[in-house]
């Protein structure tokens, strides 16, 4: 490089020294506040909490309650969080909230309300703890502090009607359910539609037990249905298996709900499940991260990995499965289950050709029944 080169170089670099200066430093500054907010992120993400689940009753009853249970903690485990529980706790104000001041002064921030009943009759002990955030299974979440969790359930129970649909000989599909909620409806409803899928003249005979663990009144209404209305597969909406018991017992098909946690006979013919803890695992790690939703709640299915039909019997026949695997990838683009035309069983068309039902619908509003739907005592 020639003098006079050299010195318009210095010249230049003199002139803009203050510039580079400043250049540099914002340049350092920018790094160190990237460094600052990952690391604030790491640490959010590895604080522990302590996480509260409320259980309506023993999480070892081999259903409903010990699925979320086990669901819950293995979540917890794996993001090492501490759990602490209440069972058997009543879907009443008073019970829940002492069952919620248990958890609070144990110092839960997170608290889990694992029951359809912990709705709008408990929103004074959800108020009262502005500060913890409460999830529930329940979809009446109005507190600003409270969140709506669920499976979405009836995918999976339209894949068990269609199997149901293709393996009666009576054509008369046996369901024992708890109570007629919104909840219960969507999965009767879609269990009925799977059958007609594949067998028009199927119909779903529904008893009602009034409680979610009722195991007498269980057994008596998959008793009528079997001896009194021809019921040739049963299946049930509450917190036992004692249907499945009682369809063992006379060697008549079922299908198992909630949790699989033994083999039947092959006239076990399958199961529609929970996996609950890809669920709670996922609530959990938005909560930490601080992640503001874009809905009120988490309503997650087959797609998501959170509900599931498996436990498939030997009798299950290969054009039953083939047809089920069909329609379950058909799901991946775009189909579901309350699509297109779908009649109440007053006659009244509640869905029309080329309409989808809302998920506001499926989850407040679906209190009735679709044609081909006999409810006992309705």
């Amino acid at each position: 490089m020639e003098t006079g080169q050299r010195n318009m170089f210095k010249q230049k670099l003199r002139n803009n020294f203050w510039d580079i200066v400043f250049f540099l430093l914002l340049l350092v500054l920018t790094v160190l506040i990237c460094n600052l907010i990952v690391n604030m992120q790491r640490k959010g993400e590895d604080r522990q909490i302590i996480v509260g689940g409320i259980f309506i009753g023993t999480v070892e009853d081999d259903g409903w309650n010990q699925s979320h249970y086990e669901g819950m903690k293995s979540a917890c485990e794996d993001l090492g969080h501490a759990l602490e529980i209440e069972e058997n706790v009543e879907e009443t104000l008073s019970d829940t909230e002492k069952a919620v001041q248990k958890l609070v002064e144990k110092g839960c921030r997170v608290i889990f309300l694992t029951s359809d009943g912990f709705g709008h009759n408990i929103y004074k002990v959800v108020k009262s703890y502005p500060d913890v955030s409460f999830y529930t299974i329940s979809p009446e979440t109005k507190p600003a502090n409270m969140t709506n969790y669920y499976g979405r359930m009836y995918q999976v129970r339209y894949f068990a009607g269609i199997l149901a649909g293709m393996m009666t000989k009576t054509n008369v599909l046996g369901f024992v359910a708890a109570k007629s909620n919104a909840q219960v409806a969507r999965d009767i409803n879609a269990y009925l539609l799977g059958a007609r899928l594949v067998n028009p003249d199927a119909i779903v005979k529904v008893h009602l037990t009034g409680g979610w663990s009722e195991a007498e009144a269980e057994r008596e209404a998959a008793l009528k249905l079997i001896d009194e209305e021809n019921a040739d597969i049963l299946t049930y909406h509450s917190s036992t298996d004692e249907v499945i018991k009682v369809a063992e017992e006379r060697s008549v098909y079922s299908i198992g709900y909630g949790r699989l946690s033994k083999r039947y006979s092959d006239s076990f013919l399958a199961g529609v499940v929970f996996h609950w803890g890809t669920l709670y695992k996922a609530m959990l790690q938005d909560y930490q991260r601080g992640s503001v939703r874009t809905t009120d709640y988490y309503w997650w299915g087959v797609s998501d990995g959170a509900v599931e039909i498996e436990g498939f019997s030997p009798m299950v026949d290969t054009d039953a499965y083939t047809r089920i695997k069909e329609v379950r990838e058909s799901f991946a683009s775009g189909k579901d289950v309350f699509l297109g035309k779908i009649v109440r069983n007053d006659g009244k068309v509640m869905c029309r050709d080329n309409e989808r039902m809302s998920d506001e619908a499926l989850l407040l509003d679906m209190n009735w029944f679709v044609e081909g739907v006999v409810v006992d005592d309705e």
